[in-house]
Formats: structure tokens, C-alpha cells, sequence
């Protein structure tokens, strides 16, 4: 105090007394006394530490830099993916809806004829379902490590509804091919000389148990393909654009949904139908388009109607069914009922029906 109060006379700085805690106090609250006064408290990272932490920082880099890359390369490959189910989806799409317009047009053609011939049913029915059904499969191989696996999944099951589809119109062609086989089989009997004047009449009742099973073949064609073929291919191309949307996390509208549902539906019914065969087979392919497909049509047996129906089915058979049997054909000129030219008139009239076919 007394250092203190002299101090202060002589106009100088008071003079203050610390003890050791007071010392131990300031000497804390300082980094820089403590590393000037007492430098060997701090212990220096040796060259190994060092070299250690340098490591773990560029590991640490390196592995950020591994991560981002990682997680950019996978966004990358799902937009890619995306991208590429959207363009197969989108081309499936466009392959079904040519699939739709053949079968558009077999149902056209079934509706304008009471019975067609197995080459009708090839032309305008077989042949251009196939070609647009071989174009799908092709098109789902192909794409199947290019797109998401659900949509792929999802390509597969409709594929193998379309398969089935596909098998009826071979049926019904089949069926009828048999028939016009026996009828250009009888009609060798009609070469001259003429030995059988009978033969006319037994084709009429020889021909008939063959005719009424392709006329049944092809009215359950008809009726598969006008009430679940054709609302099929509307329900496999809203339950696609359904898939597309749930993979790509899009919302989904409830009228497409609902549309989408209805392929499950139409699939159970068709699996649970068969063609109740009726008593009138011929005279029912005549009101088809305006019937339901669980019609059952009888009449007084023989029915007049119906054996008219017959005579004329029968009748018009001789001429149909050279249409797509050429080597049967070659049989009857070469036994003499046909000249050579009968080639071309077939040839000429098929081309006929294909151009008219075209302009509708």
C-alpha cells in the first residue's frame, strides 16, 4: 500500500500484489503467456502425426468425392432408365395400337359376312395380328435390360394375354380350312364323266356336322373378340400408362385407374365363356353384330331359315373354299372340272376383296 500511495504521489502507476492463484488465473484467461512463459506445456504433432492427418484428410476427401461420385452416377443411370422405359413404354404403346386396327379390321370383316373363308380369316384377320403381335414380342425382348423391371414385368404378363388372344382366330381359321378341305375333296367326285348324280346331295348332309363346327368356331371368335379382345386392348393400354406413372411417381388419374382395373375383369370373364352351341348356328351369323354373346337361338328342327341358311353356305363353299387350298384347286383342273384360267380368277377376286378392304 505504502509502494502503492508513493507511487501515486509521484504521479506513477499504482502497484498491484498478486498472489499464486491470482497469477495461475491471468496466466489461464491468456494463450499467449502460456505459450511464451511456458511453451513446454504444449505438446507439437511429431512428423508421423503429421503424415497421419494429412492422410486421414485426403482419405477423408478422396472418400466424399467417391460418395458424390457414386450418388451422381446412380441419379444419372435411374434418369437414364426412366428415360428409357418412357421411349420403350411409349413405343409399345404405338405397337399396340396397331394391333388394335388389325383386329379393328377383322371385326369389320366379320361384321360385313355371315361366314368367311379360312383365307379371309388369314388375310384380313391371322396375318396382320401376327405380324403386330411378333413386332410386341420382339420389341419387350429387346427392351428387357433397358427398362424398369416392374414395367417389364408388367410387358411380359400383357404379352402373354395377347398370345392367348391370338390363339382364337387360329382356331377358327383351322376349323374352317378343315371344312373347305372336305368340300374340295367331294368335289372331285363332281369330275367329268359325272359317275355320281347323287353327290350333290350327300355333300349337303356329309358336309354339314364340319360346316355348323366352323360356323361355331368362328361366332365364338366373333364374340371373344368384339367383347374382350377389343375392350382388352383399351384396358392393357390404360393399366401401361398406370405402370408409367406409379414408376416415375406421377399422379394417376381415377378414370385411368378405373380403365386400368377392367383388364383383370375382362380376363376372368373371357377364361369363364364358352360358345353355347346353337340349334341354329347359320341363321345366328347372319344377326351376330346385333346379338349378345349369351344368345341361344332354337327354332322347330328342320328349321326352314336355318336349312336355307345352309343350302346357300354350302352352295357358295364350292367357290370359297379354292380361295386359300391352291394344291386342291390344281387336283380339280387337273380331273378336268376346272380350266387353267381358275388360278387367276381366285387371284383377281382376292385381290378385289384386299382393295376394298384398303378404301373402307
Amino acid at each position: 500500500m505504502q509502494i502503492t500511495r508513493s507511487h501515486l504521489l509521484q504521479g506513477r502507476f499504482p502497484v498491484t500484489f498478486w498472489g499464486w492463484q491470482t497469477l495461475e488465473n491471468q496466466i489461464r484467461r491468456y494463450e499467449s503467456v502460456q505459450r511464451e512463459h511456458f511453451g513446454y506445456w504444449f505438446k507439437r504433432p511429431s512428423t508421423l502425426q503429421w503424415a497421419m492427418r494429412i492422410a486421414i484428410g485426403c482419405l477423408l476427401s478422396i472418400s466424399s468425392i467417391y460418395v458424390v461420385h457414386q450418388y451422381l452416377t446412380y441419379h444419372n443411370a435411374q434418369v437414364d432408365l426412366r428415360e428409357n422405359t418412357d421411349k420403350e413404354i411409349s413405343q409399345f404403346l404405338t405397337l399396340n395400337n396397331k394391333l388394335d386396327h388389325a383386329y379393328s379390321t377383322c371385326l369389320k370383316t366379320l361384321n360385313e359376312k355371315a361366314f368367311l373363308s379360312s383365307w379371309e380369316l388369314d388375310t384380313f384377320c391371322a396375318k396382320p395380328v401376327s405380324t403386330s403381335l411378333g413386332k410386341i414380342e420382339s420389341q419387350v425382348k429387346e427392351t428387357g435390360l433397358n427398362i424398369d423391371a416392374r414395367a417389364f414385368d408388367n410387358l411380359s404378363a400383357i404379352l402373354k394375354i395377347l398370345r392367348e388372344d391370338y390363339r382364337q382366330v387360329l382356331i377358327a381359321s383351322e376349323r374352317t380350312r378343315s371344312f373347305e378341305k372336305n368340300v374340295l375333296h367331294n368335289m372331285k367326285a363332281l369330275c367329268p364323266p359325272l359317275k355320281d348324280k347323287g353327290i350333290i346331295d350327300r355333300m349337303f348332309i356329309e358336309l354339314r356336322e364340319p360346316a355348323e363346327a366352323a360356323q361355331i368356331s368362328q361366332l365364338e371368335f366373333y364374340f371373344v373378340l368384339r367383347d374382350f379382345i377389343m375392350p382388352s386392348l383399351d384396358a392393357v393400354r390404360a393399366q401401361v400408362l398406370v405402370s408409367t406413372r406409379q414408376i416415375n411417381n406421377q399422379e394417376i388419374p381415377q378414370t385411368l385407374m378405373e380403365e386400368a382395373k377392367e383388364l383383370n375383369q375382362l380376363i376372368s370373364e373371357r377364361n369363364n365363356y364358352n360358345i353355347e352351341p346353337p340349334q341354329v348356328p347359320f341363321s345366328l351369323a347372319v344377326v351376330k353384330s346385333m346379338s349378345s354373346r349369351e344368345i341361344t337361338m332354337t327354332g322347330e328342327m328342320p328349321d326352314q331359315v336355318e336349312e336355307a341358311r345352309w343350302a346357300d353356305l354350302m352352295l357358295g363353299s364350292m367357290a370359297f373354299a379354292m380361295e386359300g387350298n391352291p394344291k386342291e384347286v390344281d387336283e380339280l383342273v387337273q380331273c378336268g372340272l376346272y380350266k387353267p384360267e381358275i388360278h387367276n380368277i381366285i387371284k383377281n377376286r382376292n385381290q378385289e376383296k384386299i382393295l376394298k378392304s384398303q378404301i373402307q
